[in-house]
């Protein structure tokens, strides 16, 4: 079943996903279903499928930059308080360099990316 679910990955090449170990719930089906896999097996796998999805990540957050996108300003960066953080239509976070205010919505031209968001700058002329 892993293989089915990081075959799934690799089809839909997701923007995201939340990932963890399973734990068994009361009440659930899945508790139904017998012997878990032991627990260092649980978290090879999670690792692995999130590993790979980061790869999928960046892949994915990659074909924006050089493009503008419109960016709605959320706050500050939580790694660079130089830097503003907001995010796109589409829920990509973005965090630029440029004069700003949270609540504003801006142009950014992305210049880089990462695996779990986009970098960028004011775009000139857009208004």
């Amino acid at each position: 079943e892993f293989d089915e679910t990081l075959s799934l990955l690799e089809e839909v090449q997701y923007d995201t996903v939340y990932s963890f170990v399973y734990s068994p719930r009361p009440g659930t089906a899945a508790l139904e279903l017998g012997q878990d896999p032991p627990a260092e097996i649980g978290f090879e796998r999670l690792k692995r499928l999130q590993e790979r999805q980061q790869s999928i990540q960046l892949d994915r957050n990659r074909r924006w930059v050089g493009r503008d996108l419109e960016v709605l300003v959320e706050a500050t960066s939580k790694l660079d308080a130089s830097k503003w953080s907001g995010r796109t239509p589409e829920n990509r976070i973005v965090n630029f360099q440029g004069e700003s205010r949270p609540g504003s919505l801006e142009w950014v031209k992305v210049i880089g990316s990462t695996s779990f968001s986009l970098k960028g700058e004011l775009a000139c002329g857009r208004a």
